[in-house]
C-alpha cells in the first residue's frame, strides 16, 4: 500500500525555446560573427574563438538537447546595401516539469 503512495506526481513535458543571433562582427572579416544566444532567462554571448561557423555553433546547440525549428534573416536598408544583416536561428526543447 506504501509503494501506490510513492508514485510519481504528474509529470508532463513542456517545449522551450531559444534563439540565436549571428550579428556580422563591426570591422571583422566576412566570416565573423557576434553570436547571442536567448534561452528566455539568460542571454549569453558567445567569444569569437568558440565558434568559427554557423553549423559550429548548430551542431553544440543539438549536441546539448536543441532541434533547429526555423531559420530568417533580419536586414535593414543600410544592411541591405552592405549584403549584411543578423541571421536568426528558433531553436526547441523538451522538458520535463513536475506537476503538483
Amino acid at each position: 500500500m506504501t509503494l501506490m503512495s510513492l508514485s510519481l506526481h504528474g509529470q508532463a513535458d513542456t517545449t522551450i525555446y531559444c534563439e540565436i543571433e549571428m550579428t556580422p562582427k563591426p570591422l571583422g572579416k566576412a566570416n565573423e560573427f557576434v553570436i547571442t544566444i536567448d534561452s528566455g532567462q539568460i542571454v549569453t554571448r558567445i567569444k569569437p574563438c568558440e565558434f568559427t561557423k554557423t553549423v559550429d555553433v548548430l551542431n553544440y546547440m543539438e549536441s546539448i538537447g536543441w532541434e533547429l525549428i526555423h531559420v530568417f534573416t533580419v536586414t535593414s536598408a543600410e544592411s541591405v546595401s552592405k549584403g549584411t544583416g543578423s541571421r536568426h536561428f528558433l531553436l526547441r526543447k523538451k522538458k520535463k516539469v513536475f506537476a503538483d
